[in-house]
């Protein structure tokens, strides 16, 4: 396959199979008495998910992404909502691909090369083992999707306290209820899609003055 001189977000999420979502997820399980696997000494999580999320959203200067948003924890949130995923098959997710890129980790590869891992992947190519290939299939499908949910539900501005049945908690002086604002000064997966978010207080006053004067002017 190809190396690509730069990853582009969009030719990228494009060719990367977006069946795979819909495909059937199963995580394969130990057999009866099957001990489990020892991880390698130099496994980091962490580490593979926060590369996992910058090559499905890669940034670079002027084009913000994933990394973008690290310093608001981003990786943190991807996790807590893939915690079925084993460490053993995120352990197999980063080592198989020193079998096809010179002996190197899914972390230790370039961007290009691992956005060739993923297309790989996903098209079912190079990986004759088709009980890997599932578990590798499964990890690239749980994670993809969790990875664009988050990243484009305008996280982290999409964050409020909520009370225990998941209503919105808002400060006695707010009289607009705007409780998923998309605030400037930071760019998100909503600015990235060019959706503005909900208007504020202001355009919506705007908006209702204009209707008003549409309105008289029918008369």
């Amino acid at each position: 396959m190809p190396k690509k001189e730069k990853v582009s977000r969009r030719n990228f999420i494009k060719h990367g199979s977006v069946s795979t979502v819909a495909v059937a997820i199963s995580q394969v399980t130990p057999s009866p008495g099957q001990t489990t696997a020892i991880l390698p000494s130099n496994y980091d999580r962490t580490l593979i998910f926060a590369k996992l999320g910058d090559t499905l959203i890669p940034s670079s200067p002027g084009d913000p992404g994933y990394k973008t948003l690290e310093p608001y924890n981003i990786t943190a949130e991807i996790m807590k909502g893939v915690a079925s995923i084993s460490d053993e098959d995120m352990a197999l997710f980063n080592s198989e691909s020193a079998n096809h890129f010179g002996g190197k980790t899914f972390v230790e590869l370039s961007e290009a090369q691992r956005a060739d891992y993923l297309n790989m992947i996903a098209d079912e190519v190079n990986i004759s083992d088709s009980q890997v290939l599932g578990r590798l299939r499964s990890v690239y499908s749980l994670v993809r999707l969790r990875v664009f949910v988050i990243f484009y539900q305008n996280y982290p501005q999409h964050t409020i306290m909520r009370d225990a049945e998941g209503v919105p908690i808002l400060s006695p002086d707010d009289e607009h209820q705007i409780t998923n604002p998309n605030q400037p000064g930071l760019v998100t997966g909503w600015d990235i899609a060019g959706w503005r978010g909900p208007m504020t207080w202001e355009e919506e006053e705007e908006r209702r003055e204009l209707s008003k004067k549409l309105k008289w002017k029918q008369y």
